[in-house]
């Protein structure tokens, strides 16, 4: 009897995974080999909406909500298909846990930088690197308008075509992520 297959990006296992209560130390490692910055404590929100300002506003479900002990918010989405909507999703998500980071009465300079990584398993661009990150930048020069908005795009099929063998931290985790062996082929699971 062949085993059952359930991939690491269905949303059951992945929050099981990395969100689960007593696995921070997990997530902690995957963040710090993402954003390649330190990282000290890790806290995990669970089951997190974004808070809707009216009514007829749209919700918006997070997959991980992570908060890092410099209070910069993490926001881990995983996407199997192609919406064809996801950077206005990914922009969505992001500007509601930006907007979030302030209470009643605070200066703007309050704000928390507010991270999204989302692993997507399709090509959302067909040039660049299979890991791209995206800030607000000046058309003047492409300068830095704030360090407090990044967003993160892992194309899993840009990496796994690669085929290159794992040499960082990231790559290691991206290969669990895919499934995918040093050589780019799908590792196999029980009898073929």
């Amino acid at each position: 009897m062949a085993k059952l297959k359930i991939p690491v990006t269905n949303d059951y296992i992945w929050k099981k995974i990395f969100a689960k209560k007593g696995n921070e130390s997990i997530l902690k490692d995957f963040l710090i080999a993402i954003l390649e910055i330190p990282i000290e404590k890790v806290e995990v929100q669970a089951e997190v909406s974004l808070e809707k300002q009216l009514e007829e506003n749209k919700l918006g479900r997070l997959d991980i909500l992570a908060i890092l002990n410099d209070d910069t918010i993490v926001n881990i989405e995983v996407q199997v298909i192609n919406p064809y909507d996801f950077i206005e999703r990914t922009l969505y998500y992001w500007s509601g846990n930006y907007y979030n980071t302030l209470t009643a009465g605070e200066n703007y300079n309050r704000t928390k930088k507010t991270i999204a990584i989302n692993i997507l398993n399709y090509e959302q661009f067909e040039d660049g690197p299979y890991h791209e990150v995206t800030r607000l930048r000046r058309d003047y020069k492409y300068k830095i308008l704030t360090d407090k908005m990044e967003i993160h795009f892992i194309q899993i099929p840009k990496f796994v075509k690669e085929k290159r063998g794992i040499q960082t931290k990231m790559e290691q985790w991206l290969q669990f992520i895919s499934q995918a062996n040093p050589k780019g082929g799908r590792i196999s699971y029980g009898k073929k």
